[in-house]
């Protein structure tokens, strides 16, 4: 048996299905500008929150935002979340 791999398989095509997979849940690493990105929802006190940051694996590199809608404004090498994550190299994604 041969298995084919669609690259594309993980890129976001939308905003808004990047929107429903981060409210779902979901991890994603990505990279823009040569520079590793980590995308994740956290649940403090059993709210979920969306936590960005390089991929740095120190906690206090990332920033938390309350929502998807503010998570969208972080800034990734100087452009919003927002415009460039159709474009991004997504790595990783959880489905």
């Amino acid at each position: 048996m041969i298995l084919i791999v669609n690259e594309d398989a993980n890129h976001f095509k939308t905003l808004s299905e990047f929107k429903s997979s981060m409210s779902r849940g979901r991890d994603v690493e990505f990279k823009w500008k040569g520079i590793d990105y980590t995308l994740s929802s956290v649940w403090p006190n059993g709210k979920m929150k969306f936590s960005i940051g390089p991929c740095t694996r120190v906690e206090k590199d990332c920033t938390v935002y309350d929502a998807v809608d503010e998570l969208l404004e972080y800034k990734v090498g100087g452009d919003r979340l927002r415009d460039i994550i159709t474009q991004a190299e997504i790595i990783d994604r959880t489905l």
